[in-house]
């Protein structure tokens, strides 16, 4: 027997084989061309993630200001922020996506409340509201520069809202024990626990 004999012999499992080839390569490359995609998407939605947080805590900012008086108006609702962090949600690890995802929410309460209900509520909830997003913000701070590549999915803890309070009060002027405050911090600790 030869080898053209052979071939001839085996030419259909010769060409499967190369047809099993050939769309093992075609999956390989698509993969690859997917993930790409992919990573391309996920850096560009990145890119715009720390304006988009920046933008939250100057409006943030502000609507504590609204709060202590210190401001005639409320501002605008940052809609632009929560779509660019919507964007990004779709191009990140699911443990990062939850923690924005709570940011969102958070956000989208704190403002029915704010502009549909303010008198519903009182200041220290409002308070809190800010301090819970701030503190969201602060998480996917380093996330949205490329410095952490994701961010874990745990509970706040008490520590981190009140360092979201402190953001948002003029050059962290909060003290423990500042009467101001004081409703505000006991809902924190309420409602979140530091480790043991």
């Amino acid at each position: 027997m030869d080898f053209w004999c052979l071939i001839k012999d085996w030419q259909t499992g010769i060409v499967g084989l190369l047809a099993v080839v050939v769309a093992a390569a075609a999956l390989f490359w698509d993969r690859k061309d997917r993930r790409d995609t992919w990573l391309s998407k996920n850096q560009a939605a990145r890119a715009q993630m720390p304006d988009a947080l920046a933008e939250l805590s100057q409006y943030l900012s502000g609507v504590m200001a609204y709060l202590r008086g210190k401001a005639e108006e409320l501002p605008e609702p940052r809609r632009e922020a929560i779509k660019v962090l919507n964007k990004t949600i779709e191009f990140t690890d699911p443990e990062t996506a939850s923690n924005i995802s709570k940011l969102i929410i958070n956000y989208q309460v704190h403002v029915s409340r704010m502009y549909k209900s303010e008198a519903m509520f009182d200041r220290n909830e409002h308070v809190y509201d800010i301090s819970l997003i701030s503190a969201y913000i602060s998480r996917l701070f380093e996330f949205s520069r490329g410095i952490i590549k994701h961010v874990p999915d745990m509970k706040l803890e008490a520590r981190e809202v009140i360092n979201g309070l402190q953001q948002n009060i003029e050059l962290y002027m909060y003290k423990p024990g500042d009467a101001e405050f004081d409703g505000v911090v006991e809902i924190i600790k309420r409602r979140h626990s530091d480790p043991a």
